[in-house]
């Protein structure tokens, strides 16, 4: 074997999958190209490259089956070189009808190229006691408790009565931080629904394999980084960039795991699985434990670092001017009181002290904010929050419970053959949609089939309307009044800003004979009436607020509804 040969193979990037509109028309031209995933090189065939490291390859040309033999030998020998990297074949034109076969699927298992993410639980707990054990200035307590209990000063060991606790209470605390982060979990869908030998079927998120082609409909988790091969979705990334507003998904568009489908059904192929998903690379990050940088604590810091540079060398002049005098009475080389009183300055410059005081003030404020059922992670967080002075709050769900009604409906001009209870009705009976809004226009109107859908527009935030088409009867819009009449709002302005400032989410029901497409409305979209919505506030909610005020905490609250109706 030459040099030549044992050369790496050429990478070529992977061709798109071809993805016809018709979802059961199979994709054509199937060919398995090299890619490279996660640093791993793929075939460019079904058959496996297997590149074999060598040791020292003599420079004459010797017969290939001596050449591997040697190399063989070498690497047992030796064990200097690294295994060789596994390459994986990667199946990109699946047919979105057939799915991995089992035969695939098994050996992907086998590869440990699961969307299993393991665990990864960050410091033992073994670990933490360690590290607060073996810290600068408990070695010091340490020593000089060794000291004392040789030189049978017992009376001096009282000392330990300070630091054991502020240690223990040092251990619980990270313990605990610890604990409450393993449990931070940002995947939730427990299934997924995959296509595998021509079936439809639902397994648990851990058992998707790399290529497996997915199905994700409205309301699913996105379980694993994957391509889009087919339709169209709107995709809610809030928890990984906290923007709520949806994302338009199409064919080639890359879904991230722990984002949710909105609106939209699409067809994927499972791009990246485990570790190597973008929310566990996320989560990852987000379970790194950072003790809190307060102003108390840095200040207990800047005394601590000014101690450590300060006590050894007080120690030993203390120690020399106690020995000056006195006679050499410990071990022949040593003055048994000069000891005694180098290891009691330590002690005495030690503020071990003020760190107890304030390791049980915190530690009470734990306790009392325990009783309110509010968890702390770290003490210092306590002195954190004493800091405050704007606190910013999401109205719904924080000031509201999230539950909402309808107060009030004005019908306007109503050009139509159908009443506005018939329409909604039947609009609300188009979309499987469940959320506030729609549950107590359910709840007002009811669910009815009188009107026949034809085509839909789905709810978004970035929308903020949804519109249905009944055929003949024209297009119908539902959704915040600004955004529906534009031009045409200054007409019913007054009316809706009466309801606004009551406190009430307004929405304007329109109609057109035009067919409407998403983020595209038509500008006569005739206004058939205003339907108010009202937020249920929570009990405890004003009285919160004023506590803050009264503390001098400037609230600030963040909506997207109407400024007027949030200010009420």
């Amino acid at each position: 074997m030459s040099k030549k040969n044992l050369e790496k193979p050429k990478q070529t990037r992977a061709r798109k999958p071809k993805v016809t509109d018709n979802l059961t028309e199979e994709i054509k031209d199937k060919q398995e190209e090299v890619v490279v995933y996660d640093d791993r090189e793929i075939s460019s065939e079904l058959s496996i490259l297997t590149e074999s490291p060598t040791a020292n390859i003599e420079e004459e040309k010797i017969e290939e089956k001596n050449d591997i033999d040697s190399e063989e030998i070498d690497l047992n020998k030796k064990g200097k070189e690294e295994e060789p990297k596994k390459e994986i074949v990667r199946y990109l034109d699946t047919s979105i009808l057939e799915g991995l076969s089992s035969e695939i699927v098994k050996q992907r298992v086998e590869d440990g190229l699961t969307n299993s993410s393991g665990d990864d639980k960050g410091k033992t707990i073994l670990q933490i006691i360690l590290s607060n054990l073996f810290t600068f200035f408990n070695m010091l307590y340490a020593t000089i408790t060794v000291i004392f209990v040789l030189l049978g000063s017992f009376e001096n060991l009282l000392f330990l009565v300070t630091i054991i606790p502020n240690l223990i209470i040092g251990i619980i605390q990270e313990i605990k931080a610890k604990l409450m982060i393993d449990k931070l979990k940002l995947m939730s869908a427990p299934t997924a629904t995959v296509v595998r030998d021509g079936q439809k079927i639902e397994i648990p998120v851990s058992e998707v394999v790399l290529d497996d082609i997915l199905l994700f409909t409205p309301g699913k988790q996105i379980c694993a980084d994957s391509i889009v091969v087919d339709g169209f979705a709107e995709v809610n990334e809030a928890l990984l960039t906290g923007e709520s507003d949806a994302i338009n998904k199409n064919v080639g568009d890359q879904l991230f795991s722990g984002s949710y489908v909105v609106s939209g059904v699409v067809v994927a192929r499972a791009d990246k699985v485990g570790k190597d998903n973008y929310i566990e690379k996320l989560s990852k990050d987000a379970k790194v434990y950072l003790k809190p940088k307060s102003e108390l604590l840095r200040t207990l810091n800047a005394i601590i670092k000014f101690v450590s540079i300060i006590i050894l060398p007080l120690a030993i002049a203390t120690y020399i001017t106690s020995s000056l005098d006195a006679p050499i009475d410990y071990l022949g080389i040593l003055n048994r009181d000069g000891l005694i009183r180098a290891a009691s300055s330590i002690l005495a410059m030690i503020p071990a002290g003020l760190f107890l005081l304030t390791s049980i003030a915190l530690f009470v404020g734990v306790i009392r904010l325990g009783k309110y059922k509010t968890l702390v992670q770290e003490l210092y967080c306590i002195e954190m929050l004493a800091r405050v002075d704007v606190l910013c709050l999401d109205k719904t769900g924080t000031i509201t419970d999230g539950t909402m009604r309808v107060s009030d409906c004005v019908e306007l001009k109503n050009h139509t053959d159908f009443t506005v209870r018939e329409i909604v009705g039947s609009m609300m009976n188009a979309f499987d949609d469940v959320n506030p809004t729609s549950e107590a226009l359910i709840k007002f109107f009811d669910k009815n089939s009188i009107l026949t859908p034809t085509e839909k527009i789905p709810f978004s935030s970035k929308r903020k309307y949804s519109a249905v088409t009944f055929g003949e009867h024209g297009t119908f819009i539902l959704g915040a009044p600004e955004f529906i009449l534009k031009d045409h709002y200054d007409k019913v302005a007054a009316r809706i800003d009466r309801f606004a400032q009551d406190g009430s989410r307004v929405l304007i029901l329109g109609h057109t004979n035009n067919k409407v497409k998403p983020d595209d409305l038509p500008k006569n979209v005739k206004p058939i009436c205003i339907i108010a919505l009202q937020d249920h506030i929570r009990e405890d909610a004003i009285e919160t607020i004023e506590y803050f005020k009264q503390n001098g905490v400037d609230i600030k609250v963040i909506s997207g509804d109407n400024p007027l109706t949030v200010s009420m």
